[in-house]
């Protein structure tokens, strides 16, 4: 999973702050760009991601401004089977 994230360089253009990919403990299975520290960790305290592994639907989350890149963001999850 991690060699075909890293392969879809479209990924890094479209999705500034990386992609992210779960698993159902919402524990990081695999993201782009590639950061070692992060990859296992937890994120169950993520409103979008308990929404998600909830109703197993997807999450837009509201829209914020972001003080390390100084632009809107805003977060989407979304299942994959």
């Amino acid at each position: 999973l991690q060699k075909f994230l890293d392969q879809r360089f479209v990924l890094h253009r479209q999705f500034n702050h990386g992609v992210f990919v779960y698993d159902h403990t919402a524990s990081i299975a695999a993201m782009t760009p590639y950061a070692p520290d992060r990859v296992g960790g937890h994120d169950a305290g993520s409103e979008l991601l308990t929404q998600l592994l909830e109703t197993g639907r997807s999450v837009i989350g509201t829209p914020f401004f972001d003080e390390s890149s100084g632009r809107p963001s805003f977060f989407i999850a979304a299942a994959v089977r």
